[in-house]
């Protein structure tokens, strides 16, 4: 699929799309070597309902057909309004639906007040903000792993206990060449993920396989990525206890689900 962007419609008179090379003696049309390629064209967005589900062959002819003002005010009339391309109106209406309460009016007034009085937040767990300490330990690994020229400076051990050193160098040599600021694979660091594995193994019995474990950012990523994979359409609903963070209201409503909460009984545990 191609995008065609405001750039490069001025250039739609000067250029001919492959498909409309001349044919030369001996050769294939391109058209038909195509041909196998063809679907609805992805549209709808940028050319309106006069262009919806058309074949991608049918869409090119059209298109070409244009002059480059018509053109340009084609794409404009569903991509932008009152001169803005992310204006309200035009947003994807699901994420409009997404009420995120912990970030949402509260958060914004108290961010206002605190230019005058001091706030304590506790909308989210953020302990860090009040005063707490963080963990040295991974402070101090995270530090050698983004500078791992350190490991083999004669003085770090003068300034990082033993055990963070250990640890780093283990971490750092599993990343390979390209250290911690590559590409990792996607379901995560091998070594990390086989660690999390003996983890599962020491507290339940059972080692899954390292194959099936993924690691991500923090818990949000994690619950928005088994939202995004699970909810099909407005029929798939979620039951969620209540009291609930909005993370799951926001995370159900983005990805087009219903929302099915339910009162927890102390009672009955």
């Amino acid at each position: 699929m191609q995008v065609l962007t405001r750039h490069q419609i001025a250039d739609t008179r000067r250029s001919l799309c492959p498909l409309q090379q001349p044919i030369r003696s001996g050769c294939v049309c391109k058209r038909k070597q195509c041909s196998g390629r063809r679907g609805p064209a992805p549209v709808a967005s940028i050319a309106g309902p006069a262009f919806e589900s058309i074949d991608s062959d049918d869409l090119l002819s059209r298109l070409t057909s244009l002059g480059r003002d018509q053109l340009r005010k084609l794409v404009a009339q569903d991509s932008e309004k009152d001169g803005k391309v992310l204006h309200p109106d035009l947003l994807n209406p699901r994420l409009l639906k997404a009420q995120y309460a912990v970030r949402g009016e509260l958060y914004l007034r108290a961010e206002e007040l605190k230019k005058e009085k001091q706030i304590i937040y506790t909308n989210v767990g953020n302990p860090q903000a009040l005063g707490a300490k963080p963990l040295t330990f991974v402070r101090q690994v995270v530090a050698l792993c983004a500078a791992p020229f350190l490991l083999d400076d004669p003085n770090t051990p003068l300034l990082f206990p033993a055990d963070a050193i250990e640890r780093a160098r283990s971490l750092v040599a599993s990343f390979g060449a390209g250290g911690v600021g590559g590409y990792t694979d996607s379901r995560g660091n091998p070594l990390v993920r086989g660690e999390v594995a003996d983890f599962i193994q020491a507290r339940d019995g059972f080692r899954p396989s390292v194959e099936h474990i993924y690691l991500t950012d923090g818990a949000s990523a994690g619950v928005r990525n088994v939202l995004q994979s699970i909810i099909r359409s407005e029929e798939d609903a979620v039951l969620v206890p209540i009291p609930q963070y909005p993370l799951y209201s926001a995370g159900i409503a983005l990805y087009g689900g219903k929302l099915l909460p339910y009162e927890l009984n102390e009672a009955s545990g």
